[in-house]
């Protein structure tokens, strides 16, 4: 039988969810089924990882996440370009912006098969009126370009679903996952500590470790839970705040994390390629995020049995129960972050019975087999 041939296009190479969601695929996928492909701008990490799984890559010169017209016309030619070499069955697109233009590209090609994933929306983020509206539209025009559309939470479809010609071409398929952290809880710790000399110098034993793994940017909220970290300590709580990740918002993190005067409660550990390994270092984990569509992270520290206090926002109470496997706090409230990490911190019962509880939801709904199961089916129809 002839492979079928599945091209996925993303934005950045970074290594952040979308990326997570195509190199899971992509490195699941039966190679004497599949020929498969990925095509992404710039030089991150994503690259290294799909080299390392033998996975053929392509480079798009000047693809990028920053909106440049001229750019954005070089992008699309060499789309059309790729498109028409590569002759897929299936380009499977990833990323708001690479969305639009590759939906567009797929269409003049001629590509049997155009899906796009929507990771989040973007007109859930801090813009003006305007923006959203405009941008709302122009993923309108993605939706109608696509033949099919994965949404990765109930919430992200019934955000559009209202839009004229595009409700029957929207599936939800959850993301999932199949590794939880690998260390236990006093390897996970030494193995931090290793990384961070302030840290093995400043952390007391007795110390209850609070942490999240996310990309330091604006819409995961760090500055609401760092606030709240400040609340807890002021309070007289012997907790650290350990943040894994990096991106644009480091300056002011840190920034932030001086003026509070948490130099020594607080730490930017910086980007782990193996994060969800040490996920068990924490007693509770954190995502204070601003807008979510469907966090790994949160499901990998479900299933290494974290204890989770995160925002109501997105799909995530489609993850968590609150009250009942975690707990969900409004957005952009360091105070109700602060109340809700504190009644975990005095019963430790309730953290190991979240902790559970999650688990057990995540086994049975979160599964990266059921997600590629699902994927493969929207591949062949």
């Amino acid at each position: 039988m002839k492979k079928k041939k599945i091209l996925f296009v993303i934005t950045k190479s970074n290594f952040g969810g979308a990326q997570r969601y195509v190199y899971d695929i992509a490195r699941s996928l039966s190679r004497s089924e599949f020929e498969i492909i990925v095509a992404f701008g710039g030089e991150g990490y994503l690259k290294k990882k799909l080299k390392d799984a033998n996975i053929h890559t392509i480079p798009i010169e000047g693809l990028e996440r920053d909106i440049n017209f001229f750019n954005e016309f070089r992008v699309f030619f060499q789309l059309l370009k790729l498109y028409r070499k590569e002759r897929p069955d299936v380009v499977h697109l990833n990323s708001s912006k690479i969305g639009g233009i590759g939906s567009l590209a797929g269409r003049i090609a001629r590509v049997p098969k155009i899906i796009f994933t929507a990771h989040g929306w973007a007109f859930n983020e801090e813009r003006t009126w305007i923006e959203r509206k405009i941008i709302r539209f122009l993923y309108w025009i993605t939706l109608l370009l696509s033949h099919t559309t994965i949404a990765v939470s109930r919430q992200i479809k019934d955000q559009v679903h209202n839009l004229p010609f595009i409700r029957h071409k929207i599936t939800v398929i959850y993301n999932g996952v199949d590794q939880a952290g690998v260390f236990s809880k006093q390897e996970a710790r030494e193995l931090l500590l290793r990384q961070n000399k302030k840290m093995y110098s400043s952390i007391p034993n007795d110390a209850l470790w609070i942490g999240t793994v996310a990309e330091l940017h604006k819409t995961k909220g760090q500055t609401y839970a760092i606030k709240a970290m400040d609340r807890l300590i002021q309070e007289g709580k012997n907790i650290v705040f350990i943040i894994i990740g990096e991106g644009e918002e480091r300056h002011n993190l840190r920034a932030l994390i001086e003026e509070k005067g948490l130099a020594n409660n607080i730490f930017l550990i910086g980007f782990i390629d193996v994060a969800p390994q040490y996920l068990r270092a924490f007693d509770i984990f954190t995502l204070t995020s601003i807008s979510e569509a469907l966090s790994y992270t949160i499901l990998e520290a479900g299933l290494s049995e974290s204890a989770v206090v995160a925002s109501n926002v997105g799909g995530i109470p489609e993850i968590i129960t609150s009250k009942e496997s975690g707990l969900l706090v409004p957005t952009r409230n360091s105070s109700a972050i602060a109340q809700a990490i504190s009644y975990l911190i005095d019963n430790k019962e309730k953290r190991n019975q979240f902790g559970r509880k999650l688990k057990q939801k995540i086994e049975h709904t979160f599964s990266l087999e059921e997600m590629l199961e699902k994927t493969i089916s929207v591949y062949k129809n």
